[in-house]
Parts: C-alpha cells; structure tokens; sequence
C-alpha cells in the first residue's frame, strides 16, 4: 500500500510539473485567492439564504477550469520558448494575473453581500469593471453624409494575346 501511494505521489507531481512548471509565488497567490472566494461565497450565500450544493458544485468545477487554463498557457510559453521565442513564461503570467484580479473582484462582490462596508469608489469600479459595453445606438444618417460607392463594372474587360496583336497591327 505504502509504494502505491508513493507511486501515484510520484506521478502526479511530475503531471503538476509538466502542466505548471516550477511551482511560484503566482500560483500560491492565485491558490489563496480561489479559496478565500470560495469561502466568501459561501458564507455570503448562507448569510442571504442562497446557500445551494449544485452553485457550490459549479463553483468548484470553474475553479478546476481556471487550472487547466493557466496549464494551457503554460504549455504555449512552453511552446513559444520551444521555437526561439523568447519571452519568459508571459502567457502564464498574465493568465494567472487576471485570474488573480477576477478572484479579488469576487472577494470584494462578496464581502459586500455579508454586510460588510466595502467604499464607494471600490464599488463604482467594480461596477465599470463588470458592466458590459453597450452598444452605440444607431442614428439616421443624414441623406447629404452619405457616401455613395465607387461604381464597378460587373464584367471587366479581359485582355487577351490577341488583343494584343491586333493593337500592334493597328498600330504598324
């Protein structure tokens, strides 16, 4: 029993070493971030009566998710460095960055559904932050700022060899 465990240790660190790399302080970061929202949002659920085990289910499933998205861009800096692409492990570094933001967004949404005092200006932020872009509302363009396309013949002229020659005759 004692050499499976040993065993499987052994495989799933060379898998986390393989997907990940070396193991860094961003990842540590983005680890205690993913937990301290998992715990705020569950607690404010329960505060609020929201508290459900299929959210909790699916919060856990897009935690794992956000794994295999820093491994995946590991892998591309893996592969970017493979054809003499120097630029670190970049791709990693700015997933796991904004993963990291997203998360303190979360903690922030969720401190203020428990009730505590979160500032306005944080608040108006995360609200822009959040938001959607809307789109422009369409106008009616005024007849004299329309612009009217370049007229194109349907079926150009095709310039043959013969054309050619008989120019040159013509031309004699």
């Amino acid at each position: 029993m004692e050499q499976i465990f040993k065993w499987l240790l052994t495989v799933s660190g060379g898998v986390i070493a393989f997907l990940f790399g070396a193991w860094t302080p961003m990842l540590n970061i983005l680890v205690a971030l993913m937990v301290i929202d998992y715990l705020s949002g569950m607690a404010a659920a329960s505060m609020n009566g929201e508290l459900k085990s299929r959210v909790g289910l699916m919060g856990i499933a897009r935690k794992v998710f956000i794994f295999a998205m820093v491994a995946v861009s590991h892998l591309v800096d893996l592969l970017l460095i493979e054809n003499k692409i120097e630029v670190g492990y970049l791709a990693m570094s700015v997933v796991i960055t904004a993963y990291c933001l997203n998360e303190v967004l979360s903690i922030v949404e969720n401190a203020g559904k428990m009730g505590v005092y979160v500032p306005e200006t944080l608040t108006k932020a995360i609200a822009v932050l959040r938001s959607k872009p809307q789109k422009e509302e369409e106008k009616p363009v005024a007849p004299s700022t329309l612009e009217v396309p370049a007229v194109v013949a349907p079926n150009p002229p095709i310039v043959t060899a013969e054309v050619k020659k008989e120019e040159k005759e013509e031309i004699k």
